[in-house]
């Protein structure tokens, strides 16, 4: 090779590297919080507290559980607006089932792009409230598709729902080649058949060298609130905690500030 290309192919060779270790990490904050049907540990309304936790918080992206739209029981509001407008991020709502009058289930609030929504059914007994995943496709800083899905898993004794939604919930979403941040209230403790099988398809979780308890708020001991990410090589957890808010919710909110690495 002339000496003018060797040259030439070291500087493009030394211009590549220095672009690529001078990459921007691409951060996305999120937060799982499940809103006791919007009502705090008083019995008032929380929709001033926790928009303003998610305000000072300016999370990306946001799953809510125990969420009701124009139900009696929270005199026909819309909580997935009352949140919105409080926190300043787009809402979307995945109703898991009709409930007093309108509709209960999750929300998903989001600060950056929206693609698009899914909200996908989840098995249930015949004698047990249905659960839902709602799928929001988002925009990364850099471009990147995401999949950010809230979910609420069956809260009764029998783990028998909880076990087969996470069967569903591997079906929808383990072995995708775009990156997943699978959020929510699972009702399941880390040895629980239920996270086995989300463990075992590959979802990480995001809390794995710091757990963090979130129930009950005053004073938490169990693990049942989770951030779990997928495939592992795409992401790498910068932080993650609770907040010592035990009188907005029966749960203390998880969240967690993700960095997303390129494809391999």
């Amino acid at each position: 090779t002339p000496p003018i290309m060797r040259t030439r192919l070291l500087t493009s060779f030394l211009l590549a590297l220095a672009a690529c270790s001078a990459r921007e990490p691409v951060l996305l904050s999120v937060v799982t919080y499940n809103v006791h049907h919007g009502e705090d540990q008083n019995g008032a309304p929380n929709y001033d507290r926790v928009g303003e936790l998610l305000r000072e918080w300016a999370p990306d992206l946001v799953a809510l559980q125990e969420v009701d739209v124009r139900t009696t029981r929270v005199g026909g509001l819309d909580m997935v607006d009352e949140y919105a407008v409080r926190s300043g991020l787009e809402g979307v709502f995945g109703q898991a089932m009709p409930f007093d009058g309108g509709g209960y289930g999750e929300a998903v609030l989001a600060g950056i792009a929206i693609d698009d929504w899914t909200n996908h059914p989840l098995p249930h007994a015949p004698n047990h409230e249905p659960r839902a995943a709602l799928e929001m496709r988002v925009r990364a800083r850099d471009g990147t598709l995401v999949a950010f899905v809230g979910t609420h898993l069956d809260h009764t004794g029998d783990p028998a729902d909880r076990i087969a939604q996470a069967a569903r919930l591997v079906e929808l979403f383990a072995g995708r080649e775009e990156p997943v941040v699978l959020v929510g209230d699972f009702n399941s403790l880390p040895d629980s058949e239920a996270m086995r099988l989300l463990f075992a398809a590959g979802f990480v979780d995001a809390a794995a060298e710091h757990p963090q308890f979130t129930f009950p708020a005053e004073r938490p001991e169990r693990r049942i609130d989770w951030i779990l990410v997928a495939p592992a090589h795409r992401w790498r957890v910068r932080q993650v905690g609770t907040v010592a808010e035990g009188v907005a919710s029966d749960h203390r909110p998880l969240r967690a500030t993700l960095e997303l690495l390129p494809a391999r």
